[in-house]
């Protein structure tokens, strides 16, 4: 090519300007080498030995002896050539000196020194062979260093041989050693700016519309984001740490979920970080025309330049047909690089790419839950002028099943709606609470529930490859809370930990169906729901809780129920935890609609295979219809009895704890004084006495609890558990006796 040519006429100029520049000249040679492809560098270094033997000779037309030239032996001129000019300049000798004259003498010249002449340029083509190839073959950053140390060695020993053949000696040692060192250095030097000029001009090249985005500008998805930068970015660039500890890191991760989510976002963040060690690649805006060469080339680039993320959004466009084929066989060949993909539509990718060596692991974006959504007004909000009715909380409740787009799009037509009355009234106009609710109103959210059944089927299809990503919950209610009913829990854990926390091991052991439908029942105040909801804290799934009572007390109370289902599936795998659910179960025809909805529910979660398991509280089991407790429903039924005596006791201890009580306080007495008492009752008769210890110190008196104290406070408290409330629980456990007791 026209660069070499001016290279090669710029490196020979070089050495006719005397002093070391000779050296210099060619240790650069063999940096070019190093830059070139193999074939290049062969042609180069013949061209630059005939070449320099050629003007060495015609530049010395006085010499009557050997001299070295850039690593060269170059032999006397054989016939003198007659000068015209005066001075050394080499400049002056190529004026001075007569065409045809200095052709004759050249050619005589290195025709009868041919085998010295052919010696030297084959070391020197092998030289710049090995340059070459070595700095081609290694993508460790010390490769120029060891390219040009290598290839300099290499004219050195070529030389030291032609010079002793020839004249009988050899050169000094620290002519070559000070050559061999000028060279690996030029080399490195030169190598490592062509590294850094084709790789940023390369990495740069592909990307398209992208934005300057930071893991902190993206609201919730924290479990997401500490993913991708402790597993992926941290053991990637940081090998040294990933060997210690034998991290592997995978080859592919797909990230999918419903749009507007934050996948893009999250693969802008990750380019963010990693600027100089990735590329991020709109597919269907890139892989145009020459789709296939243009995936060659990225993943040429992205071999070269490991370690390395390539991110490719709107993957699907590139993950079917021909076009997976390629890609496929490009992740297979990967060392130090990782693909990182973004998809809405995961079930359109061949499934070639979803197995070993390609993309190993996947991760559900979901849509965001309410604390994510009020991170995400949040930001989106920082710089508009709220005014000071806006309830962000409020906000975040109203918006369930909005995608963040969903939520920026609001926070922006809220501002619009805001700008537009400042321009009009020529004022400063805040945005109020009501600019919100009634964009709010107008906006559908764009996650529909079959978007979120498609990705759940997903889900199951490869769960063998999804990365257990939960959610940050509130800190965890401790079982210690709980006192006693140690049936209980283990009645729990079978039914509703199993088959939501660990599935794999209800598959390994046949297992085909868990049970869709728990129902707890017992008298009213026994720990039903502080039960539900100490589960829910501990299992690794979501905990949604709807109270019955409040979804008949809503203005829509279908539409209640309805979200609290979709809140479930979205979630998945979840707990759906209804309390005082017989309000909504019953057979009376005020709640016809809510019972329908709630039976036609359970039916679909047992046909569609969601991980969602709807857990049931109720202190009148009698009340519940017919329709709920057939199979596929409630099909498994937990009673939570009042406390035994043992647990009563502890738990008048437990409340107790922290109290200045009298040396006569009995906890056994009190465990026989409250029998047939709730939990909730032990709870209430506890509350009660310190409230008339908070009295006795105000009035100034001894704080002290005394066992008379305690009597009185119990003779005085009405229990909430009935005889009647037994007596139901008692004939349900009769009606149901052929199902399945916990």
């Amino acid at each position: 090519s026209w660069g070499l040519v001016v290279v090669l006429l710029a490196l020979i100029s070089l050495t006719t300007l005397g002093g070391q520049l000779d050296i210099v000249s060619m240790a650069l040679l063999l940096a070019a080498c190093s830059l070139t492809s193999a074939s290049r560098a062969v042609a180069l270094t013949i061209l630059y030995s005939l070449a320099l033997m050629s003007l060495s000779v015609f530049t010395s037309p006085g010499s009557s002896g050997y001299r070295v030239v850039a690593m060269h032996l170059v032999p006397p001129a054989s016939s003198k050539l007659t000068l015209n000019a005066s001075g050394p300049a080499p400049l002056q000798v190529l004026e001075s000196v007569p065409e045809v004259e200095a052709i004759s003498a050249i050619t005589a010249t290195l025709a009868s020194n041919f085998i010295l002449v052919m010696n030297q340029a084959l070391f020197v083509t092998i030289a710049g062979y090995v340059a070459s190839k070595s700095a081609s073959s290694s993508r460790h950053m010390w490769s120029g260093l060891a390219s040009g140390a290598l290839s300099s060695t290499l004219v050195s020993v070529g030389n030291a041989v032609v010079t002793y053949m020839t004249l009988g000696y050899y050169l000094d040692v620290e002519y070559y050693a000070s050559f061999v060192v000028l060279t690996a250095l030029l080399t490195y030097a030169v190598e490592r700016v062509a590294f850094l000029v084709e790789k940023y001009s390369n990495i740069a090249a592909p990307a398209s519309a992208e934005v300057d985005v930071s893991f902190s500008e993206i609201g919730g998805l924290r479990e997401v984001k500490d993913y991708l930068r402790d597993s992926i970015i941290m053991p990637l660039f940081k090998r040294d740490v990933a060997r210690r500890y034998s991290i592997d890191v995978p080859r592919g991760v797909l990230l999918f979920g419903p749009p507007g989510c934050g996948k893009s976002m999250l693969l802008m963040a990750l380019r963010t970080s990693v600027r100089d060690s990735s590329v991020y690649v709109r597919c269907g805006e890139y892989f145009t025309g020459d789709a296939q060469g243009k995936l060659s080339r990225l993943f040429s680039t992205a071999r070269r330049y490991a370690p390395f993320i390539v991110l490719l959004d709107d993957v699907e466009r590139v993950a079917k047909g021909e076009l997976a084929e390629a890609l496929s066989r490009e992740m297979s060949r990967l060392d130090g690089v990782v693909v990182i993909a973004a998809t809405d539509v995961p079930h359109e990718i061949d499934p070639e790419l979803l197995r070993p060596g390609r993309f190993e692991k996947l991760i559900y974006v979901p849509p965001p839950d309410k604390d994510d959504r009020v991170e995400i007004f949040r930001i989106h909000t920082r710089n508009v002028p709220l005014d000071p009715d806006v309830d962000i909380e409020k906000l975040a409740a109203m918006t369930e099943r909005f995608s963040g787009a969903d939520i920026v799009a609001v926070c922006r037509e809220a501002a619009l709606l805001a700008a537009r009355e400042s321009l009009l009234r020529k004022r400063h106009v805040p945005v109020r609470m009501g600019d919100f609710v009634s964009i709010i109103e107008r906006v559908k959210p764009s996650v529909t529930l079959d978007m979120l059944r498609e990705y759940e089927r997903f889900r199951e299809r490869y769960k063998h490859l999804m990365v257990p990503v939960p959610r940050v919950r509130p800190k965890a209610m401790a079982w210690e809370a709980v006192v006693d009913l140690e049936d209980v829990k283990r009645a729990l854990m079978e039914y509703v930990e199993l088959p939501l926390s660990y599935p794999e091991l209800l598959e390994k052991y046949g297992v085909e169906r868990a049970p869709r439908g728990v129902l707890l029942f017992g008298p009213p105040g026994c720990g039903k729901t502080l039960v539900a909801r100490t589960l829910g804290s501990q299992i690794e799934a979501e905990f949604v809780e709807v109270r019955a009572s409040e979804i008949l007390e809503s203005e829509n109370p279908l539409g209640a129920l309805r979200k609290a289902f979709e809140r479930a599936v979205e979630r998945s795998p979840s707990l759906l935890f209804i309390d005082d659910v017989h309000l909504v179960g019953s057979d009376s025809s005020e709640v016809e609609g809510l019972r329908r909805e709630l039976a036609d529910f359970m039916d679909e979660l047992s046909k569609s295979g969601y991980r969602v398991v709807v857990l049931g509280a109720t202190s009148d089991p009698l009340s519940l219809s017919e329709e709920l407790l057939r199979p596929g429903r409630f099909e498994r039924f937990i009673y939570v009895p009042p406390p035994r005596a043992e647990a009563r006791r502890e738990l008048f201890a437990k409340c107790l704890s922290g109290v200045q009580l009298g040396d006569d306080v009995d906890f056994d007495r009190l465990a026989e004084l409250t029998e047939g008492y709730s939990s909730q009752d032990i709870v209430m008769i506890c509350d009660e006495a310190k409230a008339r210890l908070a009295e006795l110190e105000r009035e100034g008196r001894a704080a002290v609890l005394t066992m008379s104290d305690l009597e009185e406070v119990v003779r005085s408290h009405r229990p909430l558990v009935s005889r009647e409330d037994v007596i139901k629980c008692v004939e349900f456990m009769i009606r149901v006796r052929s199902r399945r007791f916990g």
